[in-house]
């Protein structure tokens, strides 16, 4: 985030436009800080829709964001005051209380109870190797996946229900930039290994971008829940031998958006330090996808497991070394 210029001030430092000068605002105040202290908590509590509710500002001239997360919270607040038991913002979920020093060059005053500042957010990071640190920031899927027995249907075809719930996001899910979506995968793969039937269920906006307009949107509201029931055909009647794999994926970018973006020229990306080389190869350096669940199931006896949350951060990295045209999203 500091590469991108949001730092410590972009939410803390404000100006006060009687003195003209600069001021810390925090959520409890101390005579013990070195500079002019305000203390907002309510201030602190709505700053993320400054940024998280763009609705098309042009955040820079290659940047133009259209999305509307304060909207969604707003719609769902009765039914987040029921289910938690009191109003909820961006901050209970996404900046959780910690106690801990509020700052390191003040050792000897007592620890507090304060904010994290990690922003684990939907679980796709900025960078690969934050991926090793997303568990500890907190993070947990807002998605709740059920996969019901799978059935053997007049011998010819494997029938599935899965339900995807959003148990935990007071926003839509996914929100944010449309080109986010979920995307349920499930697979039939044979004894060998090899896929012999494929079925995908996509969940998110669609849209067409000249003029921009938003032609398709099946997110899940706060507490929605979809249930996708494919139908995969069998190789020969009966039985068989085999996996079962049920996928899910938050997807940031697509790999079709993603070539587009690597391959356009004549864009001047020096916003960010070394932005070009980062842009033209960004499946490298930048997630475009994590595996927020997975399941396997084997055949005929539908023994069933479901990976931890470890083993899907170990499938998302791995997604790194595929070449595009690889990968399922």
């Amino acid at each position: 985030m500091q590469k991108e210029g949001i730092t410590c001030a972009t939410c803390h430092v404000r100006l006060d436009k009687e003195t003209g000068k600069s001021y810390v605002i925090g959520p409890k105040g101390s005579k013990n800080a070195p500079h002019p202290l305000k203390q907002d908590r309510e201030f602190l509590h709505n700053l993320c829709q400054r940024c998280h509710n763009p609705q098309g500002e042009a955040i820079t001239p290659n940047l133009i964001c259209w999305f509307e997360t304060t909207k969604e919270v707003t719609e769902a607040a009765q039914e987040i005051i029921e289910k938690f038991g009191g109003p909820q913002d961006c901050v209970t979920c996404h900046m959780p209380e910690t106690e801990r020093l509020v700052a390191d060059a003040y050792p000897q005053l007592p620890a507090k109870k304060t904010r994290q500042h990690h922003w684990a957010g939907s679980g796709v990071p900025k960078w690969y190797d934050g991926f090793d640190t997303l568990l500890d920031r907190g993070y947990h899927p807002g998605l709740k996946v059920s996969v019901a027995q799978p059935v053997f249907h007049q011998k010819d075809s494997l029938h599935l229900a899965i339900t995807m719930k959003n148990e935990r996001a007071g926003h839509y899910l996914p929100t944010g930039d449309p080109e986010r979506f979920i995307l349920a995968v499930v697979k039939l793969l044979d004894s060998s290994g090899a896929v012999i039937a494929r079925d995908s269920y996509r969940i998110g906006q669609t849209w067409l971008w000249s003029p921009a307009r938003k032609i398709a949107d099946n997110r899940l509201k706060f507490g929605e829940s979809v249930t996708w029931q494919p139908r995969l055909p069998l190789p020969q009647r009966g039985a068989m031998k085999g996996t079962l794999v049920v996928t899910i994926y938050h997807v940031r970018l697509s790999s079709k958006s993603a070539e587009h973006i690597m391959s356009a020229r004549n864009v001047n990306e020096r916003y960010l330090e070394n932005g070009d080389e980062l842009v033209r190869n960004a499946d490298k350096y930048y997630p475009f996808a994590a595996v927020i669940y997975q399941e396997k199931i084997k055949l005929p006896g539908f023994q069933r497991t479901v990976l931890s949350p470890q083993e899907l951060i170990e499938l998302s990295k791995a997604e790194r070394d595929k070449p595009l045209d690889e990968r399922e999203y």
